[in-house]
């Protein structure tokens, strides 16, 4: 049986997963349109601040789920 906080964990992992897979969509569509240098400046720092955030979350998955 697995605990709620792994739940929560798994949850939050799927979450992640689509945000990542998101940020590749958005990406394709920026790069096949003609995108504004400040859109691609605004995109690179939310890919970015996704990295860092999808690196925290990875670092507190536990070894088992």
């Amino acid at each position: 049986m697995t605990s709620p906080a792994t739940h929560v964990r798994a949850a939050q992992l799927v979450r992640l997963a689509e945000e990542l897979a998101d940020a590749h969509e958005d990406t394709v569509l920026l790069a096949t349109g003609a995108a504004t240098r400040v859109e691609w400046d605004v995109h690179l720092d939310y890919l970015r601040a996704l990295q860092r955030m999808a690196r925290e979350q990875l670092a507190h998955v536990p070894r088992d789920l």
